[in-house]
């Protein structure tokens, strides 16, 4: 929720500067929307990871 009233407030106000990011099905896949994907996928994978160390650890202990 923070999130996103940051960043509406952030996009609607140009506060802080203007928001120049089109969306993907304006510019295609594009640089930028390969390394947030690649952020996502590393960040789920190490989730998934944790979360079964933990079980693990949780059923021998």
């Amino acid at each position: 929720m923070v999130a996103d009233i940051f960043n509406f407030s952030y996009w609607w106000t140009d506060i802080a500067g203007s928001f120049d990011k089109r969306p993907i099905a304006e510019t295609g896949i594009d640089s930028h929307f390969v390394v947030w994907t690649l952020v996502f996928v590393v960040s789920l994978t190490l989730f998934f990871w944790a979360a079964r160390k933990t079980r693990v650890a949780r059923e021998q202990s």
